[in-house]
Order: structure tokens, then C-alpha cells, then sequence
């Protein structure tokens, strides 16, 4: 697939393959082999990155990297370069801020799954100009979970994500969700997510790794509207990274919920559990 901008405002996604190239790709899984060498789940480094719980105190399986683009010179040259931008931009407009970063890993036969979720109302701006890239950095299968998504069509709806009155960060199970695409691709492929459009992955249940690359772009028109814990928390990543900030937000849409959160998290990860 090639990025088509018509493809994501009808469907709140789009798919390029071989955004990064062979050589960007081995630049950033060395880094990463870098960065995870020497963890264990007895003794890691928690500001840096999270492991798999159900492994064995010497176990080595890390799941996620935190804001990799804020720490790491591989990272942060990708997210600001013209590749990605110049489709971030036919996407959300010149002025653009860079909002957060993440390296999500699934390990063979191990990989943690993800419920359904929407990413807007992690974070509920003043509309839905915001998006993330995922970028493949191994190949993804629907055996070691890949991303899969629910096709917008266009809509601007907000699932519920709360469970007795606390924000849970799922959609219930109970929610009926139209039919799932699973986006398989060759390691290199770029995925352009609209905030709103649900997405989830599987457990990986094959012998195979799966690393994706997130990083998260908004408007500068897109404003937090609740500066609390969780909130000041991501905003220490947020940059810009074109165009300029005239501070004036866009307002889009109605009845927004503000996420209660029942406990202090780190990642989605703790708060599906």
C-alpha cells in the first residue's frame, strides 16, 4: 500500500510500506538491542522502559521503551525528519507538535496483548487532529500481533472507556465494533492512526519478535483540556517540530469525557490489566 491522505479521512488510517528503509531499520533494532542489553525484571531501569511481568526474575523480555524520540538520537532525527513530517503535515496541517513516543515490543511466545482502545481519550483534546505513526521495525503477522483496527467510516465517535466510574483504558467487551482489519506488514511499513479510530493487537503467539516504533503528532490546534497528573506526564515530551504555535485552540467536538483515573500508571499495559 501507498500513503493515500483520501484513504485516512474516509477510514481514519493509511498504510506505506517501506517508510524507512533497510538501513534506517537496523540503525534503530541496534539501539534498541543497546538500550534493553543487560535488563532484567529483578533489575531494569523503570524510568527508561517496562518488562513483561510473567517471566522469571533474571528474564530479559522488555515490552516497552519510553519516549525513545526524546532520548535517543536514532529516534528523534526519524520522528523530525521530512519522510515523516511531510505526511504528517498533509494530515494535520503545517503547524505540528510532536505530542509522544513509545517502542512497544512483543517477544516470541510472550508479547502482551492490548485491548480495544481508542487513543483520544487517553489524552482528550479540543478536537481530532491528532494521529500516530507506528512504524514496523519487525516483520508483524497476525501470529505475533500485529496491529489490527476498526475502519472509522468517517465517524468522530468517542467509545466509553471507563469501568465503575474509573477510566480503564479499554473499550468494554460489550460494546459492539464493526469488523477488524488486521494490518499485517514487512518490517519498514508505516501505519498514519487517527486518534480516534479503535486498534488492538493480539498476544504474539509465534517464535518471532515484534517491535513498533509510536510516535504521536498533533495540531497545535489540538489542546489538552485537562491538565492533570496523567496529562502533565505526556506534555514533557511534547515539541514542535514544523510550523509555528500561535497558541489558539480548535474546538471540535462536545461532551468530552475527562479520564478518572483509579491509580497511578505507567503505560496501558497496567491500566488493561
Amino acid at each position: 500500500m501507498t500513503f493515500d491522505k483520501d484513504y485516512y479521512f474516509r477510514n481514519g488510517f493509511t498504510v506505506e510500506e517501506n517508510l524507512i528503509d533497510a538501513e534506517g531499520i537496523n540503525a534503530l533494532n541496534t539501539e534498541i538491542d543497546r538500550i534493553i542489553r543487560g535488563n532484567t525484571l529483578e533489575r531494569h531501569n523503570k524510568m527508561a522502559l517496562e518488562m513483561e511481568p510473567n517471566q522469571e526474575p533474571q528474564g530479559s523480555s522488555v515490552r516497552r521503551i519510553y519516549a525513545p524520540c526524546q532520548h535517543y538520537r536514532h529516534f528523534r532525527d526519524l520522528s523530525m525528519s521530512d519522510r515523516v513530517l511531510d505526511r504528517i503535515e498533509a494530515l494535520l496541517g503545517e503547524n505540528i507538535l510532536l505530542h509522544y513516543s513509545k517502542l512497544n515490543m512483543k517477544p516470541p511466545s510472550v508479547g502482551t496483548k492490548i485491548k480495544w482502545h481508542q487513543d483520544y481519550p487517553f489524552y482528550p483534546l479540543t478536537n481530532s487532529k491528532a494521529l500516530a505513526v507506528l512504524i514496523y521495525l519487525e516483520d508483524a503477522t497476525k501470529e505475533n500481533g500485529c496491529l489490527n483496527v476498526i475502519p472509522t467510516n468517517g465517524s468522530q465517535k468517542v467509545y466509553d472507556h471507563t469501568e465503575n466510574g474509573y477510566f480503564v483504558g479499554a473499550i468494554p467487551d460489550s460494546t459492539v465494533l464493526n469488523e477488524p482489519v488486521s494490518l499485517e506488514g514487512k518490517a519498514g511499513t508505516g501505519i498514519f492512526m487517527n486518534c480516534l479510530t479503535p486498534h488492538s493487537s493480539a498476544q504474539n503467539t509465534s517464535t518471532k519478535g515484534r517491535r513498533t516504533l509510536i510516535i504521536g503528532y498533533r495540531s497545535t490546534s489540538a489542546i489538552p483540556l485537562y491538565y492533570g497528573e496523567m496529562t502533565n506526564m505526556m506534555e514533557k515530551e511534547c515539541k514542535l517540530v514544523r510550523g509555528k504555535n500561535d497558541f489558539t485552540a480548535e474546538v471540535a467536538l462536545n461532551d468530552i469525557v475527562i479520564p478518572v483515573y483509579k491509580d497511578k500508571i505507567s503505560s496501558i499495559y497496567e491500566l488493561q490489566k
